[in-house]
């Protein structure tokens, strides 16, 4: 049996469509589970009669970076067998809060331990592209103090790091998709890898829908390619919130490319019907 080009077309717009509504399933359920996330993890309920024991510190791992983990007698112990140094000097804090999750090293810029970072941490976090700002409350979050008010930003500067004045290489590299900036070559390709994969996916069946098209139907090209710039991508892959942003602007172009297939296969069935009325 001969495969017209229309019939090709029409297999092209199919295997299109169902990857379109393939993703957008794929993005709702992630939205479902993030929401789910954050609602875990903002809505927690304290008493306020109940005086929360700072239970974490800073160590050093053996490969020099500063991390802060749970500093109990017991935990200590573990990290010390594991050859981790902890840094007693900078106290302990309270981790119980998705501001303190995304900021681990505030207390530590707090208490002038700034230069305790090794150039690798500072150069793979990103910390030389932009450096945090340091509340000048100079206190830590806790249950006294569950977040910082304007005052606290009154005047903030970001945290001086000495060790940048004997680093070199500290350009950045952009995403070629989005607008985020990465710290590191290698950063940037993961980051185009996880965030960016159905967008290198869509290039690449899009240039070959449009190359099928144009040849099938000498030269029109009734559907193009989704344009790289038409994507975007969360500025801080580390909030839940922007992410969840991100998902639900993706969610809308894709219900607008299902939209644009749609019409164009109105409008073919539109061509087919002129066609046998003219033949009849």
């Amino acid at each position: 049996m001969t495969t017209t080009t229309a019939d090709r077309i029409d297999q092209l717009e199919k295997d299109r469509l169902d990857e379109v509504l393939a993703r957008l399933t794929r993005v709702e359920a992630e939205n479902l589970h993030l929401q789910a996330v954050i609602d875990a993890t903002t809505n927690v309920d304290i008493d306020s009669n109940t005086k929360v024991r700072p239970t974490y510190g800073y160590y050093r791992q053996p490969n020099g970076w500063i991390t802060a983990s749970p500093a109990t007698s017991t935990d200590e112990l573990r990290y010390r067998r594991g050859g981790w140094t902890p840094l007693l000097q900078y106290g302990n804090f309270e981790m119980g809060t998705p501001y303190m999750a995304n900021h681990p090293l505030e207390p530590l810029f707090m208490r002038g331990g700034a230069h305790e970072l090794t150039e690798d941490q500072i150069r793979k976090q990103g910390l030389h592209l932009a450096p945090p700002l340091v509340p000048n409350c100079r206190t830590t979050l806790s249950q006294d103090h569950m977040h910082h008010e304007r005052a606290c930003w009154a005047n903030a500067k970001p945290v001086v790091l000495p060790q940048l004045a004997g680093m070199t290489g500290l350009e950045p590299f952009p995403c070629s998709i989005c607008d985020r900036v990465l710290p590191t070559q290698e950063a940037r390709d993961q980051h185009t890898t996880v965030m960016h994969a159905p967008e290198k996916s869509d290039e690449r069946t899009g240039k070959s829908l449009s190359d099928a098209l144009i040849k099938g139907l000498g030269g029109a090209n009734p559907l193009l390619p989704p344009s790289k710039d038409e994507w975007s991508a969360p500025t801080n892959a580390v909030a839940m919130k922007g992410l969840l942003a991100h998902m639900e602007k993706q969610q809308h172009q894709l219900e607008a490319m299902s939209q644009e297939l749609a019409a164009l296969r109105a409008a073919k069935a539109r061509r087919a019907r002129r066609s046998k009325a003219v033949v009849v």
